[in-house]
C-alpha cells in the first residue's frame, strides 16, 4: 500500500484531494493508498518520521511554503516524490526550475484527475 501525504494551509483542500488520489490509485490499477494529511510542520515532520512516505503533495495558498517543505524534505533526506500543487498566477512556467527546488512535478489548481493519474501511473 502506498503512503501519500498531502500538506496544505487549509483543510478543506487535503481532505478532497485526498479522495481523489484514493480513487485514481485504484482506478489506475496502483492498489489502495492510505492517505495522510497535515498543515503544520510539526505534523508534517511527526509523519515523515514514523511512516515511509511515498509520494508529497504540497498544497499551500502560498506556493513558497510549498517550496520551503519539500526543501526541507530534501535536505532530511527522505525519499518519496514531491508533487507541487499551485494557483495559475503561481505555478513555476519551467520544468528545471521546479527540478532545481526539488520537485518532482506540478500539477495546478484545481486538479486535473486525468493528469494526477498519468503522474500515479508513471511514478508507481
Amino acid at each position: 500500500m502506498k503512503k501519500v501525504l498531502i500538506v496544505g494551509d487549509d483543510v478543506s483542500v487535503p481532505r478532497a484531494l485526498g479522495e481523489m488520489v484514493e480513487r485514481v490509485f485504484t482506478e489506475a490499477d496502483r492498489g489502495p493508498a492510505m492517505i495522510l494529511t497535515a498543515s503544520s510542520d510539526h505534523d508534517v515532520f511527526q509523519v515523515v518520521s514514523r511512516d515511509r512516505i511515498d509520494l508529497l503533495m504540497a498544497n499551500f495558498s502560498r506556493v513558497d511554503r510549498s517550496y520551503d517543505l519539500i526543501s526541507w524534505i530534501d535536505q532530511g533526506k527522505f525519499p518519496m516524490k514531491k508533487l507541487l500543487v499551485a494557483a495559475e498566477g503561481q505555478f513555476p512556467r519551467k520544468a528545471k526550475e521546479l527540478r532545481a527546488k526539488g520537485v518532482d512535478a506540478a500539477v495546478r489548481r484545481p486538479v486535473c484527475k486525468d493528469q494526477l493519474r498519468a503522474l500515479i501511473q508513471e511514478w508507481f
